[in-house]
């Protein structure tokens, strides 16, 4: 691998970090994806297509809830790709270098965030004057700290690593190459323990067990779980009629934060707006910080329509700094809330008693229960199940996998953002007052038993966790491994997934489990014991 396609890997790695502050997080991040890209520019998009299933899996639960910074899947995939592919090793080198490479990296993210810390007061003293272009010039410093912050590590491991992997890998062999074979068979352990702790649910958990059994005791693929669970899903949990809307609270504003409009009455210029800050939603997570989070992004979504109602520099600066306080909630799902924000600032201007307490309640009081919708029902249901459909087909080699994951995630990030915006813009909170809270309820319990019967079979299917030791019963020497499948089927990576799943429930942190499960790996696979 020469600079060049180091600096363009490095570049391709930022730019897939900036898309989740600039891009409306499209998930370019997950190695899934970043793998088959990486594999392109080297030559070689097969491997990259297979060892971008494998991380996947390691990293399946890999999400920043609440602005977290878990392992840096994008660092480490990149260069866990790398190395497999200009070594000639495959998985186990891309392991090698992964993991490390995700731990380490995640500080550079930490960094990242703490730093545009610093510019929130550089954008506050912007808007006191109303002068748009010093907080959009602040945004864009920030962002480009976050690019950088992916692509420089990146290139420098790229640059200066690849000698040191080539020289470990050359040295590989015997009890030492099986050492590393048996950390990538344990690792994906992480994965699915870690997400089996964000589904758990103690009335829910059988179906963990129900989904591993099927695609243990039987030819069904992760596939065909899936099928059956969300048919049987639609089936028993079928809307009621007889359910009834309950109004929503919202916060001191009340729940008539804008009057009732449709699209189909709605004047030409208002559908503008509405597509208008769909598009700019994307950039909601723009210079994220870790002093107020999304505040940035939420005022550019709001910008345009600031300076369209507030003409005055007074008054627009107020509602520059009005829009700059602490917001945070999940990025797919702050449609709603962009809806009303922004008929509720139009009302405003035209003359409607709503003060800046009326128009922060609705902020406040909608941005928790959306950012829990969403982070139970898209990072912690819907992208791990395709995370684990689209895996398994990775690693068989099948190049459609990353397409199938990235646009169809990129088909329900759209469809959630246009109508969320629409649904609050048009309908103000009177939205929130139809939803039945059973309907609400009924959506994620249905989520919820996907994800645990989806993960349950993963853990049969892709785990390939095994002992080679035997002991002697008189004469015959019987193999371990062929007692265990006698008790139950795939009993190790059963027990590895639920070790995994006590240890996070007990709050260790995820990344001394996963660095914890490498050395287990290694040594148990050195000495024979796991293979």
């Amino acid at each position: 691998m020469n600079s060049l396609e180091a600096l363009a890997i490095a570049v391709v790695v930022g730019l897939a970090y900036l898309a989740r502050r600039i891009g409306g997080d499209p998930q370019l991040e997950r190695p899934i994806v970043l793998g088959p890209i990486v594999g392109l520019i080297l030559g070689d998009l097969q491997t990259g297509v297979v060892v971008g299933g494998t991380l996947e899996l390691i990293f399946i639960g890999a999400a920043a809830f609440g602005g977290t910074a878990p392992p840096n899947v994008a660092i480490g995939t990149a260069v866990g790709t790398a190395f497999a592919i200009t070594t000639g090793q495959g998985v186990e080198t891309a392991l090698l270098a992964a993991v490390p490479a995700a731990v380490v990296g995640t500080f550079f993210e930490l960094f990242a965030k703490g730093s545009c810390s610093v510019l929130v007061h550089r954008a506050d003293v912007a808007a006191a004057t109303g002068q748009s272009p010093g907080v959009t010039s602040t945004i864009w410093i920030g962002n480009s700290i976050h690019f950088l912050a992916y692509a420089v590590p990146t290139f420098l491991a790229l640059n200066f690593g690849a000698d040191v992997v080539q020289s470990v890998t050359d040295a590989l062999s015997g009890d030492v190459e099986n050492a590393l074979k048996t950390a990538a068979a344990i690792l994906p352990a992480v994965g699915f323990g870690i997400l089996l702790s964000v589904l758990y649910s103690k009335a829910l958990f059988p179906l963990f067990l129900a989904g591993f059994a099927v695609a243990a005791y039987t030819d069904f693929t992760v596939i065909g779980v899936a099928l059956l669970t969300v048919t049987l899903v639609m089936v028993v949990l079928r809307p009621s009629h007889a359910s009834q809307p309950a109004p929503v609270t919202v916060g001191s504003g009340g729940t008539d934060a804008a009057p009732e409009r449709s699209r189909a009455t709605a004047a030409p210029e208002e559908r503008r707006e509405v597509r208008q800050l769909v598009w700019r939603s994307m950039l909601l997570q723009a210079s994220f910080n870790y002093e107020r989070f999304q505040n940035m992004g939420f005022w550019w979504m709001m910008r345009p329509v600031l300076d369209r109602e507030y003409p005055s520099k007074e008054e627009r600066a107020a509602a520059y700094s009005r829009h700059l306080v602490y917001f945070n909630t999940h990025p797919w799902a702050v449609g709603p809330i962009a809806g009303i924000v922004a008929s509720m600032e139009k009302r405003r201007a035209q003359g409607d008693h709503l003060d800046d307490e009326a128009i922060n309640s609705v902020k406040v009081g909608l941005m928790a229960p959306l950012a829990g919708i969403g982070d139970s029902l898209v990072f912690g249901t819907l992208r791990p199940v395709m995370s684990g459909l689209c895996a398994a087909l990775a690693i068989s080699g099948n190049v459609a996998a990353p397409l199938i994951f990235f646009f169809g995630l990129l088909v329900v990030q759209l469809l959630l953002r246009y109508y969320g915006v629409a649904a609050g813009y048009y309908q103000g909170t009177k939205f929130f007052e139809r939803l039945a809270p059973a309907q609400v309820d009924r959506l994620k319990l249905g989520a919820t038993v996907v994800g645990l019967t989806v993960v349950g079979a993963l853990v049969a299917s892709l785990l390939p966790l095994s002992t080679p030791l035997t002991y002697h019963r008189g004469e015959t020497e019987i193999s371990l491994q062929e007692s265990l499948d006698q008790v139950l089927p795939g009993l190790l990576p059963l027990a590895a997934t639920l070790v995994v799943f006590f240890l996070v429930r007990r709050r260790v942190s995820p990344t001394w489990v996963l660095i914890g499960a490498a050395v287990v790996g290694l040594v148990a696979g050195y000495f024979g014991v796991l293979a």
